[in-house]
């Protein structure tokens, strides 16, 4: 629901957004449903009406419901929760901290997998600072050595900063 909300629509030439703008879908055809408002209108004639069918009138039927109804059914359904939060106070403070575990738990396994991840490629650095011993054996030159090893100590500390934090 927030993920819909951050993407309102635009306002109309009225400067007011529909609350349920983006969020009703036609129950025949699945697509959305548009406002549809108008200056000589009243409130109550407000409606939502498929896209579909404003488009293409031969894929869906001609239906639409009135924002005013959609309020009615939301303030009920709001409503119904409400006595249900009022009847079962206790069951329902469980599970909404069920769900905010079941959140947390869930992100310390992504951080835990992250930490796993930088630990791995620290490491691998560790392995790859071996190629000192080529250095030392005159493998690879100086100038080499020394360009590959300022990068590879640069990402090691970047690592084990994010995952000390």
């Amino acid at each position: 629901m927030q993920e819909l909300r951050r993407h309102k629509r635009r306002p109309q030439k009225s400067d007011v957004v529909n609350p349920f703008a983006g969020m009703v879908y036609c129950a025949d055809c699945g697509e959305k449903m548009y406002l549809s408002r108008r200056k000589n209108e009243r409130p109550e004639q407000e409606h939502m009406r498929c896209s579909t069918y404003a488009k293409e009138q031969d894929k869906c039927t001609v239906h639409y419901i009135r924002t005013c109804v959609l309020n009615e059914i939301v303030l009920g359904e709001l409503n119904k929760l409400l006595e249900m939060v009022r009847a079962n106070e206790d069951e329902f403070i469980q599970t909404a901290m069920s769900n905010s575990v079941q959140k947390q738990s869930s992100e310390l396994v992504k951080a835990k997998k992250t930490l796993k991840q930088a630990e791995k490629r620290i490491s691998e650095l560790d392995r790859l600072f071996t190629m000192y011993e080529d250095n030392v054996l005159g493998r690879i030159s100086d100038e080499r050595f020394t360009m590959m090893s300022a990068g590879y100590e640069d990402e090691q500390k970047k690592l084990k900063a994010s995952f000390q934090n």
